[in-house]
């Protein structure tokens, strides 16, 4: 009889998928999901416990979850955040889509990433 435990333990239970990112020639990104620990230190990045810090969410889901097909070695580091916010939208949007399906994430923490841009002023800029 198998035990329940020894299968969950051994189950190989995180998701990834490939993505291909056109603005970006054509680049093959792998998107992995979140372990549990992984997510709680995600939310300890771009939280105060409270509120999520919108300018750290989209940014620092890309860097935790996008990785290289090849080598499985991360793409982006914490350093990097500041120039993915450079990078187009779009591009950071199909990432991060994939990264929230995978990782079982909530459109209500996107929502709340960004409930204020609508109080931010755009300068005429839309």
């Amino acid at each position: 009889m198998v035990n329940i435990r020894q299968k969950v333990l051994n189950a190989k239970d995180i998701r990834s998928e490939i993505v291909v990112v056109p603005e970006w020639d054509d680049v093959k990104i792998e998107v992995r999901g979140f372990t549990l620990q992984e997510r709680l230190d995600f939310y300890g990045r771009v939280s105060d416990g409270e509120t999520i810090n919108r300018d750290h969410f989209l940014p620092e889901l890309v860097i935790s979850s996008a990785h290289d097909p090849e080598t499985g070695q991360k793409v982006f580091e914490a350093a990097d955040r500041d120039m993915l916010k450079t990078k187009s939208a779009s591009a950071l949007e199909r990432i991060t889509a994939v990264a929230m399906g995978l990782s079982g994430l909530q459109d209500t923490d996107v929502v709340e990433a960004e409930k204020d841009l609508e109080d931010t002023p755009t300068d005429g800029l839309l």
